[in-house]
């Protein structure tokens, strides 16, 4: 899961599915209402941090045909836990 900061433009924060790494910096997500009303599947994301952190990205917006503008903060990764 990757997890989104509460903004003025996601009041609530944001979790998006991850689906796939494709590099250190991209990720495929799946995630409903990013797009209102919508679930998008295999949504890239991009890390744009400065220290490749992924504290600072940008998500896929269809209706722009690319990845967004806005840079979004994220609190990172909630990773699964390996069963012992």
């Amino acid at each position: 899961m990757l997890v989104f900061r509460s903004t003025r433009r996601l009041p609530s924060g944001h979790v998006s599915v991850v689906r796939r790494v494709e590099n250190s910096r991209l990720v495929l997500v799946d995630h409903a209402n990013w797009e209102p009303g919508r679930v998008t599947r295999r949504a890239p994301v991009e890390d744009v941090s400065p220290r490749n952190d992924w504290t600072r990205v940008r998500v896929w917006w269809s209706p722009l045909g690319g990845m967004g503008k806005t840079i979004y903060p994220t609190y990172g990764f909630i990773e699964p836990v390996a069963l012992r």
